[in-house]
């Protein structure tokens, strides 16, 4: 027991813990399970972020701080758990060991809070107990980034939830190729300073602001979890046809085989994850990618880039003459 803690926080830490251990026992290597990635991709920060919270009021924070972040946290958390419960009941299945099946997703939905920004409520919170958090320095902006990489997880269950429900509808347009791929670096909290794309040419790509950088960001976002290096690979594009093809290169060898055939599946998060803890993340963002990119027109598929395969987002663009830029 961590002695920084409180009795009932070691337990919620503990029970987790143990959740996850149900849950690995259950998991099948032949398809993804959502109570895995559930606990992993948002139980488990979830508790981190209040444990890192309550470990620091025995030197830093109130009181009121502590309690104030609990009751956020548990406004994520319990329905969460809720809709595990209830979809591995549905399915006659212990605990949290329901697996990725459509019937335990659109259960598992129906029990998530309303789409509230997690971030802006925990940034507001912090805000708002000024001085309970003045002592944190340094240590606020790590509780800001894990909040940031949260806020992603929820977004994306709350999207696939609305793709689920074909509640997004797409809007026309035109927009940029450079701007639109700068756009969506600027959305990823663990870059401080994210690089602008030097393109060759700029290329108009036929969709709205709003609905490119929702798609082209998934693609960043996941490039940055799946870098060799933990940096942010280099973004290119390459032409076909009437498509524009946009991906990111790392240092890695890009996607073995199994990868290739599953990573479109909801909530897998590929072969080692029974070993592994993964953090905040759920096995979403290429799942949710490949949808938006089809109703926008395009596609997602892999592509032979980099010296590896990696995925690759086809989009509807205009002709390659359009407006040279330097590089």
């Amino acid at each position: 027991m961590n002695e920084f803690w409180s009795s009932a926080a070691n337990a919620r830490f503990g029970n987790l813990n143990a959740l996850r251990d149900e849950a690995v026992a259950a998991t099948s290597m032949d398809a993804p399970t959502l109570g895995l990635s559930i606990v992993d991709g948002l139980l488990i920060p979830l508790a981190f972020l209040h444990l890192f919270v309550e470990g620091e009021a025995k030197t830093n924070v109130a009181m009121a701080g502590v309690d104030a972040v609990s009751a956020l946290v548990d406004e994520y958390s319990t329905p969460a758990i809720a809709g595990l419960s209830a979809a591995a009941k549905h399915l006659g299945v212990p605990g949290v060991a329901a697996p990725a099946t459509d019937a335990a997703i659109d259960i598992f939905l129906q029990h998530l809070m309303p789409d509230e920004p997690f971030i802006e409520r925990f940034a507001a919170l912090m805000d708002d107990k000024t001085e309970a958090f003045a002592n944190l320095g340094q240590r606020k902006l790590a509780l800001i980034e894990t909040a940031g990489a949260l806020n992603h997880t929820l977004n994306n269950l709350f999207w696939y939830r609305s793709l689920r429900r074909n509640r997004w509808r797409t809007t026309a347009g035109e927009t940029p190729m450079s701007s639109l791929m700068a756009d969506a670096l600027k959305h990823i909290p663990m870059l401080d300073e994210p690089p602008a794309p030097a393109f060759g040419e700029e290329v108009l790509l036929r969709v709205s602001r709003g609905d490119g950088l929702l798609t082209i960001a998934q693609l960043s976002w996941n490039a940055c979890l799946e870098s060799a290096d933990g940096t942010l690979p280099t973004p290119g594009y390459i032409r076909d046809g009437r498509y524009v093809g946009l991906y990111f290169v790392d240092a890695g060898p890009g996607f073995g085989p199994e990868a290739r055939l599953r990573c479109f599946e909801p909530f897998y998060r590929g072969a080692d994850i029974q070993s592994t803890y993964r953090g905040a993340r759920v096995g979403l963002g290429l799942t949710l990618a490949r949808i938006m990119a089809a109703r926008l027109g395009g596609k997602l598929e892999f592509g032979p880039v980099g010296g590896g395969e990696r995925p690759v987002l086809f989009l509807p663009a205009g002709p390659a003459s359009t407006i040279s830029i330097a590089t």
